[in-house]
């Protein structure tokens, strides 16, 4: 397990983290990852199984 803010460009987790992950282009998650944290990425892919407990946010918020 890992327990620490991951920040980088493409990130793919089939393990545990616990913290935060910031990809500036692609977070994956594979089928038999856990996270206990918060992600933000432009582009964001969960595998059947894996499991989050925290936000996703891919920054696409359309303001009026």
């Amino acid at each position: 397990a890992v327990t620490a803010d991951l920040v980088a460009k493409t990130i793919e987790i089939s393990g545990t983290v616990k913290g935060n992950v910031m990809g500036n282009a692609k977070v994956q998650l594979k089928s038999i990852a856990k996270v206990e944290g918060d992600i933000s990425a432009p582009k964001f892919v969960m595998e059947d199984g894996a499991a989050l407990s925290g936000k996703v946010d891919t920054g696409n918020k359309k303001t009026s």
